[in-house]
């Protein structure tokens, strides 16, 4: 059963079966979870996952062995996490969801393969690190940009803000933002060492409109902190810089400060110069 996109029916962690990982050395049972939330229209499958933990009361990184998802060498995050469904994930999703394959893969990135993007190299086999073959396709491994005014209405992230040609939102006619102002990391990202990997401890309640960033936690190493910026309140990108968070605005002052002794000294530091057609003017011809 499933529930609307944008509602939540809260679903009892002892009640979605074993939370162990689809991957070599691992058992699991899988059940069918009492609801999950109803994919979007051209929702992508991360944000589907994360509004599925938030229903579910898990981490993602739960959330996503709940749901059956296949993991290989990597235990932080599933195979071709919302690049292209395996075989053993849209099995997993269909034992504990019901959700048809071609619903699946409407969320993954393969469906614009053959048109922006070419995935002839890549198969649900490939267990090497995607920067070698996707590298220089038009997307975005991990991360997406954003419309802070389409999230301030809904907590659905569109697959197409994946995409390396995504820049303006059509409905709100405005720059997308591509890095949390707070953090200083690609949105989505997860984090700055480690992209990619789906969070799994954690205190916070997961809000999908705040950025989620995992920053290091001095104190508790194996607990990194949330970043908890609302990317509703993170104004997009405009002229002269007027969308900069001012946490960013007094980083780029302070360095201007810095290199040049101030505004004045960076005055100072200028070296008058006459113009180009003077300095190249033939001896011997009109300078006017």
């Amino acid at each position: 059963m499933a529930t609307p996109a944008g509602k939540h029916s809260a679903v009892s962690p002892r009640s979605s079966g074993a939370l162990l990982g689809r991957g070599p050395g691992t058992v699991q049972e899988l059940r069918r979870l009492p609801a999950v939330p109803v994919p979007a229209d051209g929702e992508a499958f991360a944000s589907w996952v994360d509004r599925t933990a938030v229903a579910m009361g898990l981490s993602p990184g739960l959330a996503a062995r709940a749901l059956g998802l296949e993991y290989r060498t990597n235990d932080r995050v599933p195979a071709l996490f919302g690049i292209l469904p395996t075989p053993a994930s849209l099995d997993g999703l269909c034992t504990t969801t019901g959700l048809q394959a071609d619903v699946v893969e409407t969320m993954h990135l393969s469906r614009y393969d053959g048109t922006i993007l070419n995935f002839n190299a890549l198969h649900p086999g490939y267990d090497k690190p995607l920067e070698h073959l996707l590298g220089k396709q038009w997307l975005q491994l991990t991360g997406s940009r954003a419309c802070p005014h389409c999230l301030a209405r809904s907590d659905v992230w569109p697959l197409w803000w994946r995409l390396g040609i995504a820049a303006v939102c059509p409905d709100h006619r405005c720059l997308l933002i591509d890095t949390c102002p707070a953090c200083g990391i690609a949105l989505r990202r997860g984090s700055k060492n480690t992209p990619g990997t789906l969070l799994r401890r954690t205190h916070v309640t997961l809000d999908l409109r705040e950025c989620g960033n995992r920053q290091p936690n001095p104190g508790k190493p194996r607990s990194p902190t949330v970043c908890r910026q609302r990317i509703a309140d993170t104004p997009p990108p405009g002229p002269g810089g007027s969308g900069r968070h001012p946490a960013a605005r007094a980083r780029h002052r302070r360095r201007g400060s810095s290199s040049a002794g101030g505004p004045a000294g960076h005055r100072r530091g200028l070296v008058r110069r006459p113009p180009l057609h003077r300095r190249t003017c033939p001896a011997g011809r009109s300078r006017r």
